[in-house]
């Protein structure tokens, strides 16, 4: 389950290293539509499947979806779920509210990732710091009553270098955990 999806990116790629099923959630009908375009291309339609909605909008759904069960006993449920949100807040004065749609979305994502299963959440929020991603995702984690270790955190990469004279530029964060 990729969210925020944009252009597939992710999607795209977790289907040509063989995931056989993949759905890609953004709220751009054109993103999305470049995400067809990127899944044809690469020859995975078949297993790229593309959402149009509000990302927190879609895990309330999936979520209500799973709690009720379905008629065919069907589990919804990933084994990767990637949340990947564009930036959330532009300040410190944005930052509380940004930290509360952290929680709010890795909570939903975290009901719907298997067990065992993966969690990848990444911010590009400044005023978000590593240690405050971290203490969200703790938090939704312990809310919904999952046990975690966290397999790595990152940040840019080379060819996205930041700047000592600007720490606004180093604002990429990322943390991939194993759900159990």
């Amino acid at each position: 389950l990729d969210l925020f999806s944009y252009v597939g990116s992710f999607g795209v790629m977790l289907a040509q290293y063989g995931a056989d099923h993949v759905v890609c959630v953004d709220s751009s009908e054109p993103a999305l539509e470049l995400c067809r375009q990127a899944a044809a291309m690469n020859s995975v339609s078949g297993r790229v499947h593309q959402v149009r909605s509000d990302a927190l909008e879609f895990l309330k759904a999936e979520v209500a979806k799973k709690e009720a069960g379905t008629e065919d006993g069907e589990v919804r449920e990933f084994d990767l779920v990637i949340v990947d949100p564009p930036n959330l807040g532009v300040d410190r004065l944005s930052a509380p509210k940004a930290l509360r749609h952290y929680e709010k979305l890795v909570l939903g994502a975290v009901k719907l990732c298997a067990s065992p299963g993966f969690l990848f959440v990444a911010s590009c929020t400044y005023s978000v710091g590593e240690r405050e991603l971290m203490g969200v995702v703790s938090r939704a984690l312990s809310w919904a009553g999952r046990e975690y270790r966290l397999v790595s955190t990152g940040g840019q990469a080379a060819d996205h270098p930041g700047h000592l004279m600007l720490p606004e530029s180093q604002y990429l964060r990322s943390l991939l955990l194993h759900l159990y």
